[in-house]
């Protein structure tokens, strides 16, 4: 796949994420399978500018949908029950720009930890029922198949 179309293509799948923003379960359901799918970009490393990973694309528009939720509805928390180790770890990555030698992969570092810390603030606030945390959980065993899946065909493809 040419780098144009893997951008086309993210630009078409993040503006579906900006759409799902209205129904948050499935906007995690989404981003869960989507997440393992877009590897192969990262792995050839497409960018969306210079320096700045396709995939990045889809890491912001998480967070950028858990500001939302915690500063406009009411009852959605930015920093629900066992946050402040995600805010202990952030620190101490945020620290490490100091003495860092490329800014650009800290900064890449420190998006996969937010990204990581908005995942559990957005299922903590959005996920009310037992079927919608059912879902999750279907979600994160597709992505695991995609990306079994995804591995073992790159591995064969590289051993022939």
């Amino acid at each position: 796949m040419s780098p144009l179309i893997a951008k086309l293509l993210a630009s078409l799948l993040f503006l579906v994420m900006l759409v799902l923003y209205t129904q948050p379960v499935l906007l995690i359901n989404f981003y869960i399978l989507l997440r393992p799918l877009m590897q192969p970009w990262a792995y050839y490393k497409y960018s969306l500018v210079q320096g700045v990973p396709l995939t990045s694309l889809f890491a912001v528009g998480l967070i950028l949908f858990g500001f939302v939720n915690a500063f406009f509805k009411a009852d959605h928390r930015l920093a629900p029950k066992n946050i402040p180790l995600f805010f202990i770890l952030i620190l101490i990555a945020l620290t490490s720009f100091f003495v860092s030698i490329n800014l650009i992969t800290s900064f890449g570092q420190l998006l996969k930890l937010l990204t990581g810390m908005f995942m559990y603030v957005v299922v903590y606030n959005n996920l009310k029922r037992v079927e919608d945390a059912g879902r999750v959980v279907k979600a994160l065993i597709a992505a695991d198949k995609a990306n079994i899946e995804l591995s073992f065909n790159r591995t064969v493809a590289i051993d022939l």
